[in-house]
């Protein structure tokens, strides 16, 4: 049976003078083409039915809602035409304002309302009197109606059809804003699920109700209905959104506005046709255009409609308390100021695994990365599952994700930790008890029997921590035995994979090298982007404004970025989120110029106070500082237990205290500090070991051998260990003045004798090899599109070059310039961390010494580019014509003439963004007013005009107009200002109008792109 629903909304019917009412006609005619065989129409009025609510107003209502049903009727024989009404904010009647309800509404805005009773409903609801009037005179008796919430019921032979009308008007205003409503979710009576389909219909979309209320209205809407409509906001739309975790489908329409007094030619309404027995859809959307409603498909395709999977009941039903207590909990405790306690679905973005395939004993192939996401589908034909990852690598949460995903789909998942497991669970009748009290704990101890009873494949096991078993390697391969004849698929989550190797070779049958591998892969820079702005969405879906999240975003990334570093930590989501909280709760705003020694001391800080085992942090400090002394000295990142209990002795001795090994040993071990496997100890991440070797170097850097150990460190920077030690030093020194002597010595003896590039004398050479300015032009996308195309760029060469090459220690010409950009770094560390209370003209220096460092740098390359000219052009010529498909007498010499201007204008824009990166705070304004004042030259404009763009909110236009000014015809440095400035539009969002003025100073085309794409909408 088929059944046709009419989407209306908007219409505002006045007292007179409504155009709509000259429309009958054509809405009919429209009606009558949708689907000519459908039995039944329900026709559903998501809100604003009046102008005003005045009582005059309803009655137009009425009389055009006749009048419409009358000429559908006389058009098509439909067996049952019903209404359902939902109000909106133009449907209350505020001409007696209420000052009781004003004063309920602003304390509701504070979140001071008592909990709400029918008196307080009855108040609030008193400017709908009319509309409830106009509601029970139009629409067939309620199966519930509360005012707030109605439910109503078709019938089509067997099946059956609800629609739930919700009141998001209840807390409507003469002016309203988004964010400030509320709707009464606790109020609502319980929802029957029984029916074949739920439409809920409401006025307000979810961005109209305060946040957290909007999120729990979402919720409970998303998880009883099938089909979703809503009004308001005057924009037709029709989308299907995926939850992220239970991977349900909600099915949405948006109404268009009927009725629009300032513009009668903009009218539309939506309309689907359900073809109930079948499970089909077809849907149209209707705008008034020359005279008559036009679809916008004149003949859609019938597309397979999928109820909600949240309403299909499944036997298995995971208990409430199982989810509160493991399935939701984020597991780390996160907290959020604008939610609180954070639950698994806020922060939860799912990574990408490797799929790893044995070839041999020696050798493993990396299979292209699979989206966990998908893994359910790519997986379904694998039942013998091994997930490997490092410690906190999101083990536990993809297992949450798969037992969500595993349960939708219409299997019963179970879930074990094999560190519970006891010795004789290896035997059957123990492990079945162990099963019933899983069964129990996250289903019901009534379906301990229904469960063995089903088919094995419908059976998945999902068991964590198979390293922390009590089984040895005999044991546990008896154990995997037993547990393959009672589930049809096993997923086993594992942290050592040597561990797992040696299962594989001790095992004699159901080997355990045919378990399919993964490995879950550290987040990249689009996951780490994807996760950030999960986390500034919370509390906020609804109301952030994109343009802010989109800079809230991208500068947050850039110091998530700086202190993930090169593996100074993991990049998981565990130490995302937790930089994230820090961030937020660091009242230090050092630590968004870039100054990162803060937050790195507040990991540290945290996880030794948040342990099991509880040590006071002088005591931990202490050791740790000696610990990495001694591994600085030894030349080792690790040390035995006979030299972690040399190590103690001192520490005793030093201190003159008597603190046995253990009571500091264990809660450094708790705490994740440090790692000991095999009688050897080391710390868990680098940026422990540098941040305790420059603690302890900091106690004594006034000492003959600091002294010694600050040049050592400072005269062989381009060390990754050296420059790391220095740069928690430049934070933990307080300022020390012998740090930044060092450093500016070290700056101004990086190319002695070689001159700041003045972007004039220094690249004719380049400006040689282009016959004009290059042609350029900036596709004018969304900000994120571009982003993402970056961050996937960036990973694939993270994933090309994952290993880095052992340093060559000779400090020849490619070290050099590895050191004079570490050495940038480091001061510009010295000048983040004190940007208020260090001395303003050091500060000066060390800015003044970072532009002339970075500038020197640069004229070093070019002179060795411009001496190897002839060599360089003629090597990529023969290279070209290797790679060029036909053979051809004529010379490539041109382009490799261009390639080598790009690789040469790519480095300048790379040093120029390192100086920027290194010396840029907004604060700092007057500085690089008196450095560019002392320069005045085109180079240092353009390293000032490169921070301002980074670091400061106003956009520089006026500052393109000065260096367009002084290049002239210099074309070098117009290609480096187009540079940089196509580079941050492709990253950053920035008014349309100010990209164009940019662009078209710059001679940049600006391209505009069309693109047709499904209406996107963010995911709670």
């Amino acid at each position: 049976m088929k059944i046709v629903i009419l989407h209306l909304s908007d219409i505002h019917f006045k007292q007179s003078d409504n155009p709509i009412e000259n429309q009958l006609q054509l809405i009919s005619n429209a009606v009558k083409t949708i689907e000519p065989n459908a039995e039944d129409l329900s026709i559903l009025v998501t809100g604003d039915i009046a102008n005003t609510g005045n009582e005059n107003e309803y009655i137009k209502a009425s009389i055009f809602f006749k009048a419409l049903e009358a000429r559908i009727r006389e058009l098509q024989n439909f067996k049952n035409i019903t209404w359902c009404f939902s109000p909106g904010n133009h449907d209350c009647d505020f001409s007696n304002p209420s000052k009781i309800r004003s004063e309920l509404l602003e304390m509701q805005k504070k979140h001071s309302v008592p909990s709400i009773d029918d008196e307080i409903l009855e108040c609030l609801l008193k400017p709908q009197k009319n509309f409830r009037k106009f509601v029970d005179e139009c629409h067939p008796k309620h199966s519930i109606d509360r005012h707030y919430y109605s439910a109503s019921t078709i019938y089509l032979g067997n099946d059956k059809i609800n629609i739930h009308n919700y009141n998001t008007a209840i807390s409507s205003s003469i002016t309203e804003t988004q964010g400030d409503l509320f709707f009464p979710i606790s109020q609502l009576p319980s929802i029957e699920s029984a029916a074949e389909i739920v439409i809920s219909c409401f006025h307000h979309p979810y961005n109209w109700l305060e946040s957290n209320n909007a999120r729990e209205f979402r919720k409970h809407v998303e998880s009883t209905s099938d089909l979703i409509l809503s009004g308001h906001e005057h924009v037709p739309g029709h989308y299907n959104k995926t939850d992220l975790l239970s991977k349900t489908n909600s099915t949405y329409f948006e109404g268009a506005v009927l009725q629009n007094h300032k513009n009668p030619s903009e009218s539309g309404f939506n309309a689907f046709v359900l073809d109930i027995e079948r499970k089909l859809i077809k849907t149209f959307v209707f705008n008034l255009s020359e005279g008559l409603y036009r679809a916008n498909t004149n003949n859609p395709d019938w597309i397979e409609f999928q109820r909600n999977k949240n309403r299909v009941r499944n036997e298995f039903e995971i208990n409430s308390s199982y989810i509160d207590r493991f399935l939701a909990d984020p597991g780390a405790g996160f907290t959020n100021s604008r939610k609180g306690k954070l639950e698994f679905q806020d922060i939860f973005v799912p990574g990408y695994l490797d799929e790893i395939s044995r070839l041999d004993e020696s050798k493993d192939l990396v299979i292209p990365a699979v989206p966990m996401a998908n893994f359910t589908k790519s997986s379904a034909n694998k039942n013998r599952i091994l997930i490997i990852g490092e410690e906190q690598s999101g083990k536990t949460s993809f297992a949450k994700y798969l037992y969500m995903s595993y349960h939708e789909s219409g299997l019963i998942p179970i879930f074990m930790r094999a560190s519970m497991l006891k010795d004789r669970d290896i035997e059957d009748t123990h492990f079945r008890n162990r099963l019933f009290e899983a069964i129990s704990d996250q289903y019901s101890p009534d379906l301990q029997e229904t469960f063995l009873q089903l088919p094995i494949e419908k059976k998945v096991l999902l068991l964590d921590d198979l390293h922390l078993s009590p089984f040895n390697q005999k044991g546990l391969g008896r154990f995997i035995e037993h547990i393959e004849n009672q589930f049809g698929k096993i997923i086993l989550f594992s942290h050592a994979l040597s561990f797992v190797d040696e299962l594989a070779n001790a095992a004699t049958k159901n080997d355990f090298a045919h378990f399919s591998q993964y490995e879950v892969k550290p987040f990249g820079n689009q996951l780490r982007e994807q996760l950030i702005e999960r986390w500034y969405l919370i509390g906020k879906e609804y109301t952030v404004n994109e343009l802010e999240l989109e800079k809230m975003v991208v500068n947050t990334k850039r110091t998530v970025d700086g202190l993930l570093g090169k593996n100074l930590l993991p990049s998981y989501p565990i130490f995302i989120l937790i930089i994230l909280q820090q961030l937020e709760a660091s009242t230090n705003l050092n630590t968004y110029n870039g100054a990162h020694g803060y937050l790195y001391e507040l990991l540290i800080t945290s996880a030794i106070t948040n342990a099991n085992t509880k040590i006071d942090l002088d005591t931990a400090y202490t050791f740790l500082g000696m610990l990495a002394e001694s591994m600085f000295q030894r030349k080792t990142r690790f040390v035995t237990k006979e030299e972690i209990s040399e190590i103690h002795k001192e520490f005793c001795e030093f201190s003159k205290q008597t603190i046995r090994l253990e009571k500091i040993e264990k809660p450094l071990l708790d705490a994740n500090i440090l790692i000991e496997h095999d009688q050897k100890y080391w710390f868990r991440y680098k940026y422990c070991y540098y941040y305790f070797a420059a603690r302890f170097l900091s106690d004594r850097l006034r000492t003959e051998t600091g002294q010694a150990r600050l040049s050592l460190l400072g005269g062989e920077i381009y060390r990754e260990e050296y420059a790391n030690i220095l740069m928690f030093l430049a934070y933990l020194s307080n300022k020390d003045q012998s740090i930044i002597d060092v450093m500016l010595r070290n700056a101004k003896s990086i190319y002695v004798g070689v001159a700041a590039c003045d972007f004039d004398e220094h690249i004719k050479f380049i400006n040689k090899m282009h016959a004009d300015l290059p042609k350029s032009i900036l596709l004018d996308r969304k900000t994120s599109h571009s982003r993402a195309e970056i961050n996937q760029r960036l990973d694939e060469f993270d994933h090309v070059n994952g290993s880095l090459q052992k340093q060559n220690e000779d400090v020849d010409d490619a070290l050099k310039l590895n050191v004079a950009l570490k050495t940038i770094q480091v001061l510009g560390q010295l000048l983040k961390n004190f940007p208020s209370s260090l001395d303003g003209n050091i500060k000066k220096e060390i800015a003044d010494q970072c532009y002339q460092l970075g500038l020197r740098t640069m004229t070093k390359f070019f002179q060795f580019a411009e001496e190897n000219q002839e060599g360089l052009i003629t090597l990529f010529d023969d290279w070209l014509g290797n790679v060029t498909a036909k053979e051809t007498e004529i010379s490539l010499k041109p382009k490799a003439e261009q390639f080598i201007a790009f690789l040469i204008e790519a480095f300048s824009t790379v040093v120029i963004r390192r100086v920027s990166s290194a010396v840029g705070v907004a604060s700092l304004a007057p500085l690089y007013e008196e450095i560019r004042n002392q320069y005045s030259g085109l180079s240092v404009n353009m390293i000032d005009y490169a921070i301002k763009l980074d670091h400061f909110e106003r956009f520089p236009l006026e500052e393109i107009d000065a260096i367009i000014k002084e290049a002239k015809n210099n074309i070098f440095p117009l290609i480096l200002l187009r540079r940089l400035t196509i580079e941050h539009f492709q990253r950053f969002p920035v008014d349309r109008k100010v990209k164009q003025s940019a662009c078209t100073k710059l001679k940049i085309e600006l391209k505009y792109m069309q693109l047709l794409e499904n209406k996107q909408k963010k995911m709670g």
